[in-house]
């Protein structure tokens, strides 16, 4: 894998180092960007994968975290509710409580969110280096199966 201090990227030029960005053990050390080079597919759709690759690597499972945290809090406040005969009679105890599971709420999913997005990643990759070694681009054969015959 090569840097391109020009754009700040590492540039991929074969399926080897596309995968190694995938790799779980890169999971939280993996916000750079990257430029695909990779032979046998047009650069429009090269292009087009690269964005989405990069944006699963920027990807950082904040919006899953604050989704459980907001579930987590909910479905606290609506328990203590239920049980205690309305939130009035909460002592320290539950907000503290109430604290503990919000901080695991946030925490849970955001790891979530870090191995959905790891799972895509993954996903991508497999599918590209399967139309790699095919040497098929699907852009390049849509065209030419959507031209008419001479």
């Amino acid at each position: 894998m090569q840097y391109n201090q020009s754009n700040n990227a590492c540039v991929i030029n074969n399926t080897t180092e596309l995968e190694a960005i995938a790799s779980w053990s890169a999971i939280f050390t993996s916000p750079y960007q990257i430029s695909l080079r990779l032979p046998n597919l047009h650069k429009d759709y090269l292009q087009q994968q690269q964005a989405v690759i990069n944006s699963y690597l920027s990807a950082c499972g904040c919006e899953q975290g604050r989704i459980v945290l907001a579930t987590s809090i909910l479905g606290y406040i609506l328990y203590l509710h239920i049980h205690l005969n309305g939130l009035a009679n909460a002592g320290w105890t539950e907000v503290g409580i109430g604290f503990g599971i919000a901080c695991l709420g946030a925490i849970l999913g955001k790891t979530l969110g870090l191995i959905w997005v790891r799972l895509q990643l993954q996903n991508t990759v497999r599918r590209l280096k399967l139309i790699v070694g095919s040497g098929k681009c699907p852009c390049c054969s849509n065209l030419s199966n959507s031209l008419p015959s001479i």
